[in-house]
């Protein structure tokens, strides 16, 4: 889980990981599937997640090693619980950002807790 403050670049770090995975680890590009969970039509579906998954995986790819993106999951309602089941299944790698505050609050920290490894993502100062 990548977490940090808005507008930092977590969703450009998710892009690097994509890229490295396809080019340097020879990935296959159809198995990683990328979701900007704050893009507006997405948070207006009704189980936006299970949509987005099952309609991956009946039109694009259904192979296995799928690599799940969330970007800015926090943003919609009960991801909490879809991400713990999915990640208990152990079907898929998963890589979530989204921003500190409201992704590391009690009620997230606690349905997911134990299954996440947290990144912290801190500006450039600088010299960098």
């Amino acid at each position: 889980m990548l977490c940090g403050v808005r507008r930092l670049g977590k969703t450009s770090l998710l892009y690097q990981l994509i890229h490295d995975l396809i080019y340097k680890e020879g990935v296959d590009p159809l198995s990683n599937l990328f979701v900007n969970c704050d893009e507006p039509y997405i948070t207006r579906l009704d189980r936006p997640l299970e949509m987005i998954l099952d309609t991956y995986k009946k039109e694009v790819y259904n192979g296995a090693g799928i690599c799940l993106f969330f970007d800015e999951s926090q943003d919609l309602a009960g991801w909490e619980q879809w991400i713990k089941t999915i990640y208990d299944r152990k079907q898929y790698r998963l890589v979530i950002s989204g921003s500190s505050s409201r992704l590391l609050d009690s009620k997230t920290s606690t349905l997911i807790s134990g299954r996440y490894l947290s990144v912290i993502v801190y500006p450039l100062d600088f010299s960098e």
